[in-house]
């Protein structure tokens, strides 16, 4: 009897878990897989912030600090990506007062994210939150970010995402294991998008007029979108399941080159989310963030 009951365990096992790979994703080759497991704790709400700004737009840093306190307030709690948009007048690089832009933080990536997700957008600072629309509008002005913030912090979460990087600056290779694990069950299709920012870039930024020479050839700009791992909009994830019921786990590994932009690997982090992709139901369900290193 022994025998026919590691046969039967085995195919248990073998049912439980599908295992796929190699995924190329943009940039980055992915593996991935899936399986049923105890429903894990269900962890607190991260809020994901994709902030519009540009180095010629000289009501960005006031935006830019809003988050900042928000950020100090809900320590752990916000996921902030801030997008530079090619073709956007006020991302130009900054070219007055003799202060130049050293560093290009426009990337073909947050344009594609941004025209995907959002559709055209002509004025910043603004911020997409959860991607979940107030008065119709995803893309809010700074008098909407507080109020947006803290009523998505308060919901609960249908699944937990955990991070795990490891980094070789001998081949400036990472390696990034999403984990997403379903706490209640959720009915409509997902994707996850995996990105790359980088803090502490000190570069050129117009500042608000009023301000010593309106310019500063050594602000910090922080949350700067690299890289997206993913497809811009993002990867659809579970396509195969109508339901996504709790105790559903989805992992994805990514090994994957850092591009020539980035300036500091030690400043990286990753930011990973899974949103909803049902028509116009765009919510961001939960968010994660990781050092690089």
């Amino acid at each position: 009897m022994k025998p026919l009951f590691f046969i039967l365990l085995a195919a248990v096992a073998m049912s439980s878990c599908e295992e796929k790979g190699p995924i190329i994703d943009f940039g980055a080759k992915a593996f991935d897989t899936s399986f049923i497991a105890p429903v894990e704790a269900v962890a607190p709400r991260m809020v994901l912030i994709e902030e519009f700004t540009g180095v010629t737009c000289p009501n960005c840093p006031l935006g830019q600090k809003d988050l900042a306190a928000f950020d100090a307030a809900n320590p752990g709690r916000l996921a902030i990506m801030s997008l530079e948009i090619i073709g956007q007048t006020q991302t130009k690089p900054v070219d007055e007062h003799g202060v130049k832009t050293k560093n290009d933080n426009r990337t073909q990536a947050g344009t594609d994210l941004s025209s995907g997700i959002y559709g055209a957008n002509n004025s910043i600072p603004v911020a997409g939150i959860d991607r979940v629309p107030v008065a119709g509008n995803m893309l809010l002005g700074r008098g909407s970010w507080a109020a947006q913030i803290n009523s998505r912090l308060a919901t609960v979460a249908p699944a937990n995402i955990s991070l795990k990087s490891s980094y070789d600056a001998g081949t400036n290779k990472a390696t990034l294991k999403v984990h997403v694990a379903y706490t209640s069950p959720v009915a409509v299709g997902q994707k996850l998008t995996v990105a790359l920012i980088e803090s502490g870039i000190v570069d050129a930024q117009l500042l608000p007029f009023g301000d010593t020479a309106d310019v500063a050839a050594n602000y910090i700009h922080n949350h700067v979108l690299r890289d997206i791992l993913t497809a811009p909009v993002g990867s659809s994830i579970l396509g195969d399941k109508t339901t996504k019921v709790a105790g559903q786990v989805y992992e994805r590994t990514f090994v994957y080159t850092l591009p020539a932009t980035v300036l500091n690997p030690d400043n990286c982090h990753f930011v990973a989310f899974v949103a909803n992709d049902a028509g116009n139901d765009k919510e961001v369900v939960q968010a994660a963030t990781t050092h690089l290193k």
